[in-house]
């Protein structure tokens, strides 16, 4: 959820200031309006980064009540200090923009005479905000929800166009998940909020990290630019702490986007990435959408759209420079489209020289010079609008043998391969920190069936171009399957790797195979597994998944248990699915079968 880079600009901010603090004040008492009035405005808590009542950052540098705080202490507070210190004009510029605007009596002129405030002016023009979204990587714990940032871009004072991002992140390249999250969810731990230019950062999603990237333009009046140009100046001095559920990326946008005179709406529980896009749009402050996205996607949507197996080889070759299309081919724009797209992709990789890519390309530059008003029509299938919510709770009924009960679990930001996936690059499951409770019907007491740290399961299809690996990883307090026994919880960590194939537009089929390390106190062991499967997007907005599986020695006892699964979800609405499993074991002469039947509402 936030780029790693930290680059010096060009900027006498030397384009990158980094912030650890989070932001600041912006409103106070003003003349016409009473005091207590001005402290409940939106743009005000906005300003102070003010969530149910709490300011996410307490820094003493950013909140002059630090320790004893009120939205109103602080507006009285700011107003003294503006009033009395001209100084402090300077520190807190987009509250002395913002108190001004609602009738204080302060100078703003003066902040003519703050040297960061004529920095920032003159080498970071803002004739244009755009909300950026960076797609998900599930196998990349800091970016399983996607990230999003900002583009800032216009001409500078010198008549010379500039693209810079601000983005708000944490260090998470630690190979110690548990810690990470850990940190992140309990600690809070530094959080870095930088200006960079734009081109590198891009760079890395689309090229290194193979992410999309979708823009979407921001209405901001001129007047709200330069406030939101001053609030962020504000947050350069503030000590910024990161909480991965509570101040993140999102929650940080959020409150610098609202800022307009449209504050965006707020978003129950978990703020994702994907949360600030649909507030944006709900708040109607989306003026238009666009996406880049990288060559490896685009290679293999056009490779599924044309005849290019031709081109293919040549690149593949070195003999692409001695092609030409096919004159009256409905195809030639595809393939040479196809062309361009595979050069990039095969350079990235390392796969081809610089001088063969840059020469390969001007010859299909020229190619699709030949193609006057023709493009590539971005789908818009996965756009981040159209993503279902990413939190859940589901209710399962339960009938194993004659016990009956209910399984109650919360997902805060999760998605199963059950759900519909549709708007993603491929079937795949996210689970952070899921719990399930299971409630017999009986005498027995409710019990955790299940808790996962951090689960992913990712079934990319192969293909012959660009290739692709799937898998799956957990970290999770469960129960090993073995037929005909309760088998007591263990600490578990597995994973697996293998292939995935998409036999039709609508059948993908997997296989996998892993090991699993199972630990409960007087037992350690390991246990090998493998799994196969089929996953079918019916008709009637519906899903079938069907699943083989063998795990050996999973009650330490040297046998192998074999699993057999059935899954089927019918979306009834966006936000409510229904869901009906049936789950079978079988070891040596024991079996066992478990149906349940439920819904699944998201939010």
């Amino acid at each position: 959820m936030r780029p790693s880079l930290l680059m010096k600009s060009k900027s006498g901010l030397r384009a990158a200031f980094l912030l650890l603090g989070l932001c600041q004040s912006l409103h106070a008492s003003a003349a016409t309006v009473p005091l207590e009035e001005l402290a409940q405005k939106s743009q005000w808590q906005a300003l102070l980064h003010v969530r149910h009542g709490q300011p996410q950052v307490n820094d003493a540098g950013f909140l002059l009540t630090a320790g004893h705080f009120s939205l109103e202490g602080e507006l009285k507070a700011t107003t003294e200090l503006l009033q009395r210190d001209k100084s402090a004009l300077c520190r807190f510029p987009g509250r002395a923009q913002w108190l001004a605007q609602q009738g204080v009596d302060i100078d703003i002129a003066a902040l003519d005479a703050c040297p960061e405030v004529a920095e920032f002016r003159h080498y970071v023009p803002i004739e244009k905000v755009d909300l950026v979204f960076a797609s998900e990587s599930i196998t990349t714990p800091a970016s399983m929800l996607g990230h999003t940032f900002l583009r800032l871009s216009g001409k500078d004072t010198d008549g010379l166009w500039q693209e810079h991002a601000i983005s708000f992140y944490t260090d998470s390249d630690t190979l110690n998940f548990p810690k990470l999250l850990f940190d992140s969810l309990v600690v809070g731990k530094r959080g870095f909020f930088a200006l960079t230019p734009y081109t590198p950062i891009a760079r890395r999603y689309l090229s290194e990290e193979q992410r999309s990237l979708w823009h979407f333009s921001v209405r901001f009046s001129p007047e709200q630019r330069e406030l939101f140009r001053l609030h962020l100046l504000e947050l350069k001095h503030a000590k910024l702490t990161y909480f991965f559920q509570d101040y993140n990326c999102a929650t940080l946008l959020h409150f610098v986007l609202s800022l307009g005179d449209r504050p965006l709406p707020e978003t129950p529980g978990w703020m994702t990435p994907k949360d600030v896009v649909r507030q944006l749009s709900m708040a109607g402050m989306i003026g238009s959408a666009t996406v880049e996205m990288p060559s490896r996607t685009m290679t293999r949507q056009l490779a599924s759209s044309a005849s290019v197996d031709e081109v293919a080889k040549r690149l593949s070759s070195g003999q692409i420079l001695s092609w030409q299309p096919r004159a009256g081919d409905p195809d030639a724009f595809l393939q040479a489209s196809f062309a361009s797209t595979y050069n990039q992709y095969l350079h990235e990789k390392g796969l081809l020289d610089k001088e063969t890519f840059q020469a390969n390309d001007r010859h299909l530059s020229t190619l699709l010079a030949r193609f006057p008003g023709q493009d590539l029509a971005s789908s818009d299938a996965l756009n981040p609008l159209r993503s279902p919510q990413e939190s859940q709770v589901v209710l399962m009924a339960t009938r194993q043998g004659s016990a009956t009960g209910m399984d109650v679990t919360l997902r805060p930001a999760s998605h199963t391969l059950d759900d519909d996936n549709r708007s993603y690059a491929n079937e795949s499951a996210l689970e952070l920190l899921t719990a399930t409770v299971h409630l017999p019907l009986q005498h027995d007491k409710a019990r955790l069936e299940r808790f996962t740290l951090y689960g992913m399961k990712s079934l990319l299809p192969r293909d012959a171009l660009t290739g692709g690996w799937s898998g799956r990883f957990s970290v999770r307090y469960d129960r090993l399957p073995v037929a005909g026994l309760a088998t007591p919880h263990h600490a578990i960590v597995d994973g697996a790797a293998g292939l995935a194939w998409r036999a039709t537009r609508d059948i993908d089929l997997y296989a996998l195979a892993g090991l699993g390390l199972a630990s409960r106190p007087g037992s350690t062991y390991l246990y090998p597994e493998v799994e196969g499967g089929l996953v079918l997007r019916a008709i009637f907005d519906s899903k079938l998944r069907l699943g083989l599986g063998a795990v050996h020695n999973t009650a330490h006892n040297g046998r192998t248990t074999l699993t057999q699964s059935l899954a089927f979800s019918k979306y009834l609405t966006p936000g409510i699915t229904l869901r009906v499993a049936v789950e079978r074991l079988r070891q040596d002469a024991r079996q066992q079968t478990r149906a349940s039947l439920g819904v699944a509402a998201l939010y």
